[in-house]
């Protein structure tokens, strides 16, 4: 088996690098899950990259600085059937920028319908480290409707609804979509945060959620135990146990096993388990 190089024989370049300021920042765009629905209804599955080191170039050199660590973010959206070739600048159909350090750092994807629109899927983005709403550093998933936007917009201006940790430091780290898990005809879904309450949490959100939500309102909250570290640092959606539900995957990469500290655990819940923990 022969060695090539990668770049120069993909079919598809998106150059994100290209989006961001001068002298530009390493890249993060390896954190995108790249297609996304069919956004504009052509029959075509469109294209989200995103990362956090994404600066417009209408930034000054000292705000440049101050964005090193921790910056806006940002996402570029290619909709319509793409050919092979290179995607740079003035290819995109929208660029959908970072609020405040927001850190949007390229984990987003489709997540159903789970807006007050039973018939619209929306995208999920998640804003690791957003320094707004009276806090430092929560984290912030956003909702997004992106159907018809184009031109450069700000991730508030596309959002129907946002979900923030609760407290200073509360990151939000990933989200899964579940379907319509209680059969009520709108889409449900589960958001993750590795440091909350120290251990780190899950928040399982029944559909439809709009406006802003903090993530103790969620339907059901699962909490890491005390052996568990960074509960809720990944998390991943399959039918384990082929009941047609949606079941839940949890990982907290620090948790103690026995007398092992920091080997690790991934959690499984099963659909049912969370349908009855919510009963009323």
């Amino acid at each position: 088996m022969g060695l090539s190089n990668l770049e120069d024989d993909a079919d598809y370049i998106f150059e994100m690098q290209a989006y961001e300021a001068n002298p530009a920042l390493v890249s993060t765009v390896g954190y995108s899950r790249a297609p996304i629905h069919d956004v504009d209804g052509d029959g075509s599955q469109d294209i989200l990259i995103g990362s956090g080191d994404y600066l417009p170039e209408r930034y000054t050199q000292d705000q440049l600085f101050q964005y090193v660590s921790v910056g806006p973010g940002g996402m570029v959206l290619w909709t319509g059937a793409t050919a092979p070739g290179t995607y740079g600048p003035g290819t995109e159909t929208a660029v959908i920028e970072g609020t405040c350090d927001s850190l949007l750092h390229g984990a987003h994807g489709s997540i159903g319908a789970v807006g007050p629109d039973s018939e619209q899927t929306l995208v999920a983005a998640v804003g690791l480290a957003v320094s707004a709403f009276g806090e430092s550093e929560r984290g912030a998933l956003f909702l997004m409707d992106l159907e018809g936007v184009s031109g450069t917009v700000n991730v508030g201006e596309v959002s129907t609804a946002v979900i923030l940790g609760d407290n200073a430091y509360d990151n939000i780290d990933d989200f899964a979509a579940l379907g319509d898990l209680n059969s009520d005809g709108f889409d449900d879904f589960v958001v993750t945060s590795r440091w909350a309450g120290g251990q780190g949490a899950a928040y399982i959100f029944l559909g439809p959620v709009e406006g802003i939500r903090t993530a103790s309102t969620a339907d059901l909250t699962i909490y890491g135990s005390s052996e568990d570290g960074v509960f809720g640092a990944s998390v991943e959606v399959w039918d384990g146990d082929g009941d047609g539900l949606s079941d839940l995957l949890i990982g907290a990469y620090l948790s103690d096993y026995g007398a092992l500290t920091d080997s690790g655990a991934v959690h499984f819940f099963s659909g049912a388990s969370l349908l009855a923990a919510m009963a009323p």
